[in-house]
């Protein structure tokens, strides 16, 4: 059906366009704009036009993986930049999606998991068809990886028992502490990446309620440690507990 043009659209900053086309420009999207406008009368009149652009159209939805392009959302763009073009083939964004509810303006997504905030990302590639009067179909073909990134949840005991080559986050349902949990869950998963606790950590300033430049007594120190690991006081059988082994570590050292 002829000929199709494309326009590779890089990220560049404000500053670099108004230096590279002698033009006025001083926010992100005016920088997309222009660069598309000098592109576009390059082209000419052909018929069927497609953008490739590296950028975050506003309304996308990103992950933990994407290195900000700007503070504070300067670099964000509008999708009818690219309203001239038959199809926009965007990147930066790891998830597959339309951008700006642009049917023809697309994230492909990166071909790999790159953190556990894209564990439920399904990757893969946009197969695309351009017919001879510029109608662009496409199709979502996925690609499945050596080695998945997933998350798994339980009690240290239930993990234990499985296996897996994946790469892997656990989060421990466990309420005590699990010695040397990642090695040991190595041993079954050797790509375990990192572990979460479910035990509530708490937020405060880290203050301690007692005066360290005056004697204290150890299981008052051992009381306030337990009680901002686990946020929650003693129990009365673990405060006896103890209190038992304490006195027993004395009678040792004496």
């Amino acid at each position: 059906d002829g000929e199709v043009a494309f326009a590779p659209l890089p990220y560049a900053e404000p500053g670099k366009v108004r230096e590279a086309l002698s033009t006025d420009v001083h926010t992100h999207e005016e920088a997309e704009r222009a660069l598309s406008d000098f592109l576009l009368r390059q082209m000419g009149h052909a018929a069927r036009k497609i953008a490739i652009a590296h950028e975050f159209v506003a309304g996308g939805s990103a992950s933990d993986s994407e290195r900000p392009l700007s503070i504070g959302g300067t670099d964000l763009i509008s999708a009818d930049i690219f309203a001239p073009y038959n199809y926009t083939a965007l990147g930066h964004l790891h998830g597959p999606q339309q951008a700006g509810g642009k049917e023809n303006v697309r994230y492909s997504g990166s071909l790999l998991k790159y953190s556990f905030s894209e564990a439920a990302q399904k990757k893969g590639v946009i197969v695309g068809e351009i017919d001879g009067a510029g109608q662009v179909g496409t199709k979502f073909t996925s690609l499945a990886p050596r080695h998945e990134v997933r998350a798994i949840k339980g009690f240290f005991d239930d993990l234990i028992k499985g296996e897996s080559e994946d790469f892997l986050m656990a989060e421990l349902l466990d309420e005590g502490p699990v010695i040397d949990a990642m090695a040991r869950l190595r041993q079954k998963y050797p790509r375990m990446m990192t572990i979460q606790s479910h035990r509530k950590m708490n937020s405060g300033s880290g203050e301690r309620s007692f005066d360290l430049m005056k004697k204290v007594d150890p299981l008052d120190m051992f009381r306030v440690f337990y009680k901002e690991f686990q946020d929650k006081e003693f129990t009365e059988e673990e405060e006896n507990y103890m209190k038992e082994l304490w006195e027993d570590l004395r009678k040792e050292d004496d």
